[in-house]
């Protein structure tokens, strides 16, 4: 009780300092004590209540200690004059001597720990990092970045000059939209590891990697048929009113969210795929009457959000097939380290036996399999066994 009413704006103090990672630096580094003081400010009732005046001072002349006996604070006293008891000796400052103090004192010995722990770890593998860790430490944690910046700085050291679509790049481990929500470390990292080599955007950050922009247009149709062209094209984009009127000869159409699998989906007769619009793929089978009398397959990931996809496409188009997505091509391509972000509470309606058995593969693991991850001869060798 005590504490909570006389150390909380030292606490408070403490706290910002472990949240803006100065705390955490602060063990890393030799600094002469005390590593924190503040002044202290008498509550206004200790003014005219003797006992409450005596509360205060006894309060901060026995500090709290640690598991050894250490007091994990000091004080200052000087003779101060009271509105009602005239002068009096009392504490004026208190004096926190070393960071591993205010661990204690937050109660956050075990955040210390795994910091250090952590720390040596980076050391180990990758001592180049170590600052970066450090100086950063706070958003790493809060992003859950650690461990996995392992495989990515592996990977940047490693990589080769090539051209691709950012969710091209293969890391172990290492989901690739990751990439995309915790762009502002990923930059960060390649900063010290490349000092000579700074990137300060995003943008940058794609050409270093050798990352070309996908395109954005809403729904891109592309025909798998060399002899069956649009104008002489093979691909075009398409508005939604467009996907209305649109009624290609081809017999078979396929529907994948992916672009990068839309541009990369090998030769196939008398066939076209649709991609690039992600759960828009509903919307697409509203508007797109005609694909009804077609013979329809749909590609997702292999997660809690692809077979919710399949299962509504399939109440809308009850004659959709899926492409790769059983429990056979699950279990061959997944990397059981990525894992799924969506709800998979309740199986979907709607789906095939194979489809279910996956579903339940991820349900119950937690898995994900993203489309770009199955081979291109695995894909190549589906389409010849629907030809």
């Amino acid at each position: 009780m005590r504490r909570r009413r006389y150390d909380e704006e030292l606490l408070k103090k403490l706290k910002k300092q472990e949240e803006k990672g100065i705390l955490y630096e602060a063990l890393t580094k030799e600094r002469e004590e005390p590593y924190f003081r503040m002044v202290l400010k008498r509550p206004e009732e200790t003014e005219e209540d003797w006992s409450l005046l005596l509360s205060w001072s006894d309060y901060w002349r026995h500090p709290v200690k640690d598991g050894s006996g250490k007091p994990l604070w000091h004080i200052d006293e000087k003779g101060k004059n009271t509105k009602t008891f005239g002068r009096q000796t009392l504490p004026v400052r208190v004096f926190v001597d070393r960071p591993e103090d205010a661990f204690a004192l937050l109660g956050m010995n075990g955040e210390k720990r795994e910091f250090l722990s952590s720390l040596k770890e980076v050391d180990e593998k990758n001592g180049a990092l170590k600052d970066w860790f450090i100086h950063y430490y706070p958003r790493i944690r809060s992003e859950e970045f650690y461990p996995l910046f392992f495989n990515i700085a592996d990977f940047f050291q490693k990589q080769e000059e090539k051209e691709g679509y950012l969710r091209e790049i293969s890391i172990p481990g290492v989901d690739t939209k990751f990439l995309e929500r915790h762009a502002f470390l990923v930059r960060t990292l390649w900063n010290a590891l490349f000092p000579d080599n700074q990137v300060d955007s995003n943008e940058e950050m794609k050409e270093k990697l050798f990352v070309k922009d996908v395109p954005t247009p809403s729904i891109c149709a592309r025909s798998l048929d060399a002899s069956m062209l649009f104008c002489g094209v093979r691909k075009f984009f398409l508005s939604n009113d467009d996907v209305a009127r649109f009624n290609p000869p081809h017999k078979r159409i396929f529907i994948t969210e992916n672009k990068v699998n839309g541009y990369t989906f090998p030769d196939c007769a008398n066939s076209l795929i649709l991609f690039g619009m992600g759960y828009g793929v509903l919307e697409l089978a509203r508007q797109a009457k005609w694909l009804a009398d077609k013979e329809v397959y749909y590609w997702g990931d292999l997660d809690s959000d692809g077979f919710n996809i399949l299962s509504s496409l399939r109440h809308i188009l009850p004659n959709v097939h899926s492409f790769l997505m059983d429990r056979d091509t699950l279990l061959a391509y997944v990397d059981k380290e990525i894992k799924d972000t969506g709800n998979t509470a309740v199986i979907p309606d709607r789906l095939t036996v194979s489809e279910k058995m996956a579903w339940k593969e991820v349900h119950d693991h937690g898995w994900r399999l993203e489309q770009e991850r199955i081979p291109s001869e695995e894909v190549e060798w589906a389409v010849e066994q629907l030809e």
